[in-house]
């Protein structure tokens, strides 16, 4: 009987400790649409998108509460011809208005880049980022013809915008920075971060101490059982 409670408790701690490490969607701007949009369907304006390639530049800022690790980040996009891919890059803002501090992308503030496929009928798609991000606000760059990236995309714009996601736009036709927010016109691109918040280091422990406990206190409790004679 005590066995078998045992193994019940440590198959509770052991699934605790890995929920606290599980994946999950650490941000995203809008809840996924449609799938299986063809480029045709953006261009006839039949479906609303979204033009990102040379030049031309998409993003969305978001928070992190937490520490979190980064494992992949992608969203909605369709190729505008096959083999078109586009880069992804996350950026660390001042704050929740700040932009990127250099249009090429090339400045300090530039944590990490990938590289993202793009379907010929639309489908979400990642690219696999692994990243740590501290507390503080962020911005999630898409673009083409930087870093290996070529040709270009649409981001389909038939989701449903989750709270009030503010998006950013580039272009060497943006006078100054090249960085503005996005026009209202543009909403409804789903731009996705993936990951896990990285646990605080006492939730561990705990978790560890009681799984240690489960194993050792029914031991010692034997060990210091007296018996009358």
């Amino acid at each position: 009987m005590h066995q078998l409670s045992r193994n019940i408790a440590c198959f509770a701690l052991l699934s605790l400790s890995s929920s606290i490490l599980q994946g999950a969607t650490l941000f995203e701007s809008a809840a996924i649409g449609t799938i299986g949009i063809k480029t045709e369907d953006l261009y006839s304006q039949a479906i609303k998108g979204l033009n990102i390639g040379h030049r031309l530049f998409s993003g969305v800022r978001f928070h992190v509460n937490s520490p979190a690790e980064v494992e992949n980040v992608g969203g909605h996009f369709v190729a505008f011809e096959p083999g078109n891919s586009l880069f992804a890059a996350i950026v660390s803002l001042d704050e929740e208005t700040d932009f990127p501090n250099s249009f090429e992308l090339l400045s300090s503030d530039v944590l990490g880049i990938t590289l993202i496929d793009l379907p010929q009928q639309s489908a979400e798609v990642f690219g696999e980022l692994s990243l740590q991000l501290s507390p503080g606000w962020y911005a999630l760059v898409f673009g083409s013809e930087l870093f290996g990236a070529t040709g270009g995309g649409g981001a389909v714009l038939n989701g449903q915008d989750i709270g009030m996601p503010s998006y950013i736009t580039a272009s060497e036709n943006i006078p100054g920075i090249r960085w503005k927010e996005h026009s209202s016109n543009f909403r409804n691109m789903r731009f996705v971060v993936n990951g896990f918040q990285i646990p605080e280091p006492t939730s561990l422990s705990l978790v560890f101490v009681a799984i240690v406990s489960v194993f050792l206190f029914p031991r010692i409790r034997r060990e210091t059982v007296t018996y009358s004679t």
